[in-house]
């Protein structure tokens, strides 16, 4: 015997009639029980239409295929069924043999031990079992299995979890949006680098490319150009100073100070190497 349990509808303790074993990468099997369902389903041809029938109430027995994976657990209570249940009154029978069995064990019935039944005496099947004694030990001592709450508990937590999962997904979702931005924004950034020279065709670093890496203050892009233009190397010290200073300063002027021509020389040059890039990128970024 076996409980079958389908989501919400619980078919309770059925009888094996038959299994057959589907091939594939994950094989399944397909069990024939005879299960007690209401009088009204017993004429649905459709397995998602039965309804399961209590017991203790009116209804007829069935024989029905299920998944194993609807199996709860498996009974050690075997029950002897007659030749030929083709018949009601044949299968009905067995549903009185069913009922007493319960009858008999209100505790509830003996599970199938694969050591003791099944006689499997390898080292894995014992983890698994003392593994198993050992958890639902746990779960019956826990203070939450005495509450009147356990029930409504439980779908909170089940609730929380299903949240806790949307919100998981939703970041996935996003870091893959942002992901295809950011490569959109990539393929732009290096159609600038190979414009001015930082890397080659086939999207190889050139020498440009690893000044512009060390660079990490200001704009990489026109502090690099003014490097390989030799904008500094006609430049004093004090000049140099001034014109890097362009890169780090942050206020904002009002009025344009009047600069000496040792000044505006280098000043005029950076802007323009600032134009020439913004241009070029401006220019790569449309395409």
């Amino acid at each position: 015997m076996i409980e079958v349990k389908y989501g919400d509808l619980n078919f309770d303790w059925c009888v094996v009639l038959n299994f057959h074993k589907k091939a594939g990468e994950k094989p399944t099997y397909s069990i024939d029980v005879l299960a007690h369902l209401t009088t009204d389903s017993v004429l649905q041809k459709s397995t998602s239409d039965l309804q399961p029938c209590p017991l203790t109430e009116k209804g007829e027995m069935k024989a029905i295929p299920i998944q194993h994976t609807l199996i709860r657990d498996v009974s050690a209570i075997r029950v002897y069924l007659p030749d030929d249940l083709r018949t009601k009154e044949a299968r009905q029978s067995v549903l009185k043999s069913v009922q007493e069995i319960k009858r008999r064990h209100p505790l509830g019935l003996p599970l199938l031990d694969p050591i003791k039944d099944m006689d499997i005496k390898s080292k894995e099947m014992a983890a698994c079992v003392k593994q198993y004694s050992t958890l639902q030990t746990r779960i019956n001592e826990h203070p939450l299995t005495k509450t009147p709450e356990l029930t409504y508990l439980y779908e909170q937590y089940e609730r929380k979890a299903n949240f806790e999962r949307q919100v998981v997904e939703a970041k996935n979702d996003l870091k893959k949006a942002q992901s295809l931005l950011q490569i959109g924004d990539l393929k732009k950034f290096k159609r600038v680098l190979r414009r001015l020279g930082y890397c080659s065709s086939a999207d190889v670093i050139d020498l440009k490319g690893r000044v512009a890496c060390e660079i990490d203050t200001g704009d990489e892009l026109v502090a690099t150009e003014l490097l390989f233009n030799g904008v500094f190397n006609d430049l004093t010290v004090s000049q140099a100073c001034a014109l890097l200073s362009c890169f780090v300063f942050q206020e904002k002027a009002n009025e344009m100070p009047k600069l000496p021509q040792e000044l505006s020389g280098p000043l005029r040059l950076m802007q323009e190497t600032a134009r020439r890039v913004a241009r070029v990128s401006i220019e790569r970024n449309q395409l």
